[in-house]
C-alpha cells in the first residue's frame, strides 16, 4: 500500500487567498482588495419523533451574502457607479420627485428589483476567479439573481492617511461552482 505523496516530490501547490480575481462591470479588477465567497448553509429544522427517537433531515439550503472591499479611486468614483447602480435597480430618490412634472407622478409605484439589465448593473455576472501562480483560472464561483443589499461608502477622517474604500454586500440566490483542474466539476451540468 502506498503512503501520501510528499508535496515536494509533486507539482503540489496550494491555493492561496490573494490570489483571486473578482470580475464585475465597469470595475477594473486591480481596485478590488477583498471578496468573501457566499457560503451553504443548511438548515436542520426537519425532525420526526417516533417512540423515543428523534430523527433529524437536512432542510433547505441557503446561500450566505457575499461581501467585497474596492477602493474608491477619483477617476473611476466607485461611489457613483453603485448611486447609479440604485439609481437604475428601481430606487427613486425623493429629491427627483417634482409634484408639477406628471411623468413624475408613478414614482412612487417603483420599486428595487433584483437582476435588472443595464449598463449600471455592477454587479451583473458577478464572479469570483481562484487563479494559480501562471494566471490560469482554477476555479469559478458565480453569483445567481444576486443583488446588492448594503453599500457602505466609507468614513472620513483628518487623522488617517489611507485610501477610501467602498464595501458592498451582495444577496444571491444560489452560487453555480465550476473547476478547471483534473476531475473538475460544474454545478451547472451536474445530473
Amino acid at each position: 500500500m502506498a503512503g501520501p505523496q510528499l508535496p515536494w516530490t509533486t507539482g503540489f501547490e496550494p491555493k492561496r487567498s490573494h490570489k483571486f480575481v473578482l470580475e464585475l462591470q465597469n470595475i477594473n479588477v486591480y481596485f478590488i482588495k477583498d471578496v468573501t465567497i457566499p457560503k451553504p448553509t443548511i438548515g436542520s429544522e426537519a425532525k420526526h419523533t417516533f417512540l423515543s427517537h428523534t430523527f433529524k433531515f437536512p432542510g433547505k439550503l441557503t446561500w450566505d451574502d457575499s461581501m467585497f472591499t474596492l477602493v474608491d479611486p477619483i477617476d473611476l468614483n466607485a461611489a457613483d457607479l453603485f448611486i447609479r447602480h440604485l439609481k437604475d435597480s428601481g430606487y427613486v430618490f425623493p429629491s427627483s420627485f417634482d409634484i408639477n412634472d406628471p411623468s413624475s407622478a408613478t414614482y412612487y409605484l417603483k420599486t428595487i428589483k433584483k437582476n435588472f439589465i443595464g449598463p449600471n448593473n455592477q454587479i451583473q455576472g458577478m464572479r469570483i476567479k481562484t487563479i494559480d501562480s501562471n494566471g490560469s483560472e482554477i476555479e469559478a464561483w458565480t453569483l445567481q439573481n444576486s443583488f446588492v443589499k448594503n453599500i457602505d461608502f466609507g468614513n472620513f477622517d483628518y487623522d488617517a492617511d489611507a485610501l477610501k474604500n467602498i464595501k458592498v454586500t451582495v444577496s444571491c440566490d444560489w452560487v453555480d461552482y465550476q473547476s478547471f483542474g483534473l476531475g473538475g466539476i460544474n454545478t451547472q451540468t451536474i445530473g
